[in-house]
């Protein structure tokens, strides 16, 4: 009570329910932004989910159908084990890599951040 004649005699009476208005309209866009950014995030990790499987579709087929392939070239039974050593051997390349692809990949993570802004 002693506020509100206080406030009223300062004449910020009005001032301070615009400052709430703002404050309260601020906090409400803010809420809004946030869930667009969600939803940007998850349509964004469907989609990465979506070409991840897809691709691990391809690669089976992929690899089967070159099995297939060197074993009627060569006519060798053990040809999807020389596929399986061609993974490997990706495998190995990139467990030694690791390093500098963590690197790279930290650091056009980092740019794309940066250009968001």
């Amino acid at each position: 009570m002693l506020k509100d004649k206080i406030l009223k005699f300062l004449k910020l009476d009005g001032f301070v329910e615009s400052l709430v208005g703002y404050v309260e309209s601020r906090v409400e866009l803010l809420k809004v932004e946030v869930k667009e950014e969600i939803v940007k995030l998850l349509v964004k990790a469907s989609l990465f989910f979506i070409i991840i499987i897809s691709f691990l579709f391809f690669l089976v087929f992929a690899s089967a159908a070159l099995a297939l392939w060197i074993g009627e070239l060569t006519g060798l039974i053990g040809s999807f084990a020389i596929v399986a050593g061609i993974y490997l051997l990706i495998m190995i390349i990139l467990f030694s890599s690791r390093e500098s692809i963590k690197r790279n990949l930290k650091r056009r993570l980092l740019e794309e951040v940066k250009q968001k802004k």
